[in-house]
């Protein structure tokens, strides 16, 4: 798997997680341990595109480039 598909799979992780968490919250359930989990894959995945930063920027780059 490269880096862009992993970043995609993070950032559904994460809006699944705050979609679980809102659907939590509105049916009157605790919703700590949910957004708990959906904050800690958001700061993860902050971190993962601060460590790939450059990367991720070329491979997008080659993505509009078509090379």
């Amino acid at each position: 798997m490269n880096l862009l598909e992993e970043l995609e799979q993070r950032k559904a992780l994460v809006n699944q997680l705050w979609l679980n968490a809102q659907q939590q919250e509105a049916m009157g359930a605790l919703a700590d341990d949910a957004f708990m989990q959906w904050n800690t894959a958001w700061t993860e995945l902050g971190d993962f595109q601060m460590t790939n930063r450059q990367e991720i920027r070329n491979l997008k780059i080659d993505l509009i480039l078509g090379e």
